[in-house]
């Protein structure tokens, strides 16, 4: 749960519990090797998605959450980027998407492909 730790996630807003395992299972088929594997693997993962907004991230409307908190917090520290850097890097990322949610089912969450 090391990773977990490290690319926090929850329930709170995710809502949806099967995506949250997919993501430890990641973390544990990942966790012990590259870490720009483990950065490439957590930017198509669907909680993680949800969880920073990219799922809100378009061409037209530029949603700068993710590209911040990946060069931020996972990968450069804080003052070693500009803000053009986090806009170019939210830009590089529209598209990394998921489908929209779709109403619980009679046990649960339908997984988001």
């Amino acid at each position: 749960l090391f990773w977990h730790h490290v690319f926090a996630t929850g329930n709170s807003k995710v809502d949806n519990c099967d995506q949250l395992l997919e993501q430890i299972d990641m973390f544990r088929e990942y966790g012990m090797g590259n870490y720009r594997d483990i950065l490439i693997e957590l930017s198509k993962n669907p909680a993680m998605i949800f969880w920073l907004d990219n799922n809100e991230n378009h061409r037209d409307a530029v949603n700068e959450n993710w590209g911040r908190e990946l060069l931020e917090l996972f990968s450069m520290g804080v003052s070693n980027y500009t803000e053009v850097d986090v806009r170019e890097c939210s830009r590089a990322f529209t598209g990394w998407t998921i489908q929209a949610k779709l109403p619980r089912a009679p046990y649960g969450r339908y997984p988001w492909k």
